[in-house]
């Protein structure tokens, strides 16, 4: 870059090569010695000059002398002529060439520092010029600085006051837990003013102690740059009823990136928690209700058995499913209807109930027994062969012989039929009441199973 020294726009003197120094305006005689030495110097210029000018003019006179074609009258009329040309010679070498020569060295120096003052010039506009288009670039800057402070400064007032208005409890901390931001709802959830909290730790101001190392961690993972989102915090303070908040924790970033802090909105949900939790009995209560409901339906109020709609519910399904086998076993309690004439309907009522609990005590988990109406019973036998399903029947028929129903002694009798995967859920009824039909006619208190042979007899 080209460096520029200030130059006095006016300067005294012009340093010309060769020249005398002039004589600073203002001093006196008595400072100036060297005007003796140049008085000197004039005195032996002048006898010089005069001494030239004598030996020139002898010259000349000699030199006409011998010219033939001039008079001696013309001789001396031309010789002062000549006497003061050559005369006026040294002269002119002493003191008109210097002075000319002088004259072009002041010229050129002259053109020099014109040139230098133009190039000098056309620098100080290129520097100008340069000066004001940096000028315009920082006025423009500037504006453009002021414009972004300006937009800056609304951005905050409008943050702080959507922030301060937001329905939702909200505040802004670092990785310590140190508050700068809370706004107006955080102030009336949490019970506590604003200037209480800023710049202090919240662990130390309204978060429980309790509480601290769980908030702690989430402030932590979201200072990591996580994002946790409904968090529910039972807020218990010192003073005041408990609360249930639904929180998000946020990581704040600047443009760059960078996590700064973390952000953390809370939401009152107590009402809405209590109302869940109040809905949740109320939906327990209708299950409950409702498995009242289905058990009325499917259960027969006497024997406390599943009844003839559970037992079809039952049959249907089981059909769906015809790789494992089963047996299907009808019962009846002999003479039923000479019990109850004998004895009262009472009596005959209490006999079903205790024929229902002894072949209950009978089957095994997974087996079911129902009553299928009036004094009938009915039981499906899971994964049984046809000798365990006539070993299983003939331990039920015994056991309902051998109960006590505080009267009298009573049997029942049995007809069993296996699944057959070609029969649909009616015919498969049919070959039990078949064989328990066959039972009744053998004389009654025994176990029948059905066989296409036995069906064909009958």
């Amino acid at each position: 870059m080209t460096e520029y020294k200030q130059v006095d726009a006016k300067p005294d003197s012009i340093a010309v090569p060769g020249a005398r120094a002039r004589r600073p305006a203002g001093d006196s005689e008595e400072n100036q010695p060297w005007r003796q030495g140049d008085l000197r110097l004039f005195l032996t210029l002048g006898v010089k000059v005069l001494v030239t000018v004598y030996l020139a003019d002898v010259l000349l006179n000699a030199l006409f002398i011998y010219v033939p074609t001039m008079s001696t009258t013309d001789h001396l009329g031309a010789s002062p002529l000549l006497l003061t040309a050559i005369a006026a010679y040294p002269l002119y070498r002493l003191i008109v060439l210097p002075v000319k020569r002088y004259l072009r060295e002041l010229e050129e120096y002259r053109e020099e520092l014109e040139g230098r003052l133009a190039t000098r010039t056309r620098e100080l506009q290129a520097s100008h010029q340069s000066a004001q288009t940096q000028t315009r670039a920082i006025e423009e800057q500037a504006g453009l600085l002021k414009n972004a402070q300006e937009i800056m400064q609304r951005a905050n007032e409008r943050f702080f006051n959507l922030f301060s208005g937001l329905p939702a409890a909200c505040f802004t901390c670092d990785s310590d837990g140190v508050i700068f931001e809370f706004n107006e709802e955080a102030q009336r959830l949490f019970g506590i003013r604003s200037t209480q909290v800023l710049l202090q730790p919240m662990y130390t101001t309204f978060v429980p102690e309790r509480d601290r190392e769980k908030i702690s961690e989430l402030i932590s993972r979201a200072i990591r740059g996580e994002k946790i989102t409904g968090f529910e915090w039972h807020y218990t303070p010192e003073k005041g009823p408990s609360r249930w908040l639904q929180c998000n924790v946020l990581p704040v970033q600047v443009l760059g990136g960078e996590v700064t802090g973390a952000i953390m909105g809370c939401l009152d949900v107590s009402e809405r928690k209590h109302a869940l939790r109040d809905l949740e009995a109320a939906h327990n209560d209708l299950e409950q209700a409702n498995a009242k409901l289905k058990a009325l339906a499917t259960t027969d109020s006497l024997t406390d058995l599943p009844n003839h709609r559970a037992l079809q519910d039952h049959l249907r399904a089981r059909l769906t499913r015809r790789d494992r086998p089963f047996a299907l076993v009808m019962a009846d309690v002999d003479r039923f209807k000479e019990f109850n004439d004998t004895y009262g309907h009472p009596a005959g009522d209490e006999v079903l109930r205790v024929v229902g609990q002894a072949l209950k005590r009978i089957i095994r988990k997974g087996d079911i027994v129902a009553r299928y109406g009036g004094e009938e019973f009915c039981l499906v036998l899971e994964a049984a062969s046809y000798e365990d399903a006539v070993r299983t029947v003939e331990r039920l028929r015994r056991e309902v012989a051998s109960a006590d129903t505080g009267y009298r002694t009573v049997t029942s009798s049995f007809g069993l039929a296996m699944l057959d995967p070609t029969v649909s859920q009616t015919e498969l009824i049919q070959r039990a009441d078949d064989a328990l039909y066959q039972a009744k006619a053998a004389g009654r208190n025994c176990v029948v199973a059905w066989s296409p042979e036995k069906k064909a007899a009958a």
